[in-house]
């Protein structure tokens, strides 16, 4: 008789990193390695499968519309001073300040979606 080697346990996320339980599941499903009989027992529970952003929509819709929100906030920045170099600490929207300079990284590593980057150009 032939013995196989036992499953290798899967690796559990690094400590801090934000990752949680939750997400691990979603990970494995999306890596095909969850089983079947463990899919099933989490649909029994109601495991939500899409992580929800904020207002309990998919994350994906979340985003879009905070991004949008962020560039409306960019233009009433323009609207009101005639360009859009806000500094990285300005103390009326520190937020927007903060989204800004994310968006310039993002464009200096081409890690920027290209209908994105043409509205903000």
């Amino acid at each position: 008789m032939t013995r196989s080697a036992p499953p290798r346990p899967r690796p559990l996320p690094a400590p801090g990193t934000g990752t949680s339980w939750y997400d691990v599941r979603r990970q494995f499903l999306r890596k095909g390695t969850l089983s079947p009989e463990r899919v099933a027992r989490l649909d029994s529970i109601g495991f939500e499968w899409e992580k929800a952003g904020l207002g309990g929509q998919p994350i994906e819709v979340w985003r879009q519309q905070r991004w949008g929100e962020f560039f409306q906030r960019l233009v009433a920045f323009k609207e009101r001073f005639g360009h859009v170099q806000v500094p990285q600490r300005w103390s009326e929207d520190r937020e927007l300040a903060t989204w800004v300079a994310d968006q310039r990284k993002s464009g200096v590593k081409n890690h920027i979606i290209p209908e994105r980057r043409e509205q903000l150009e």
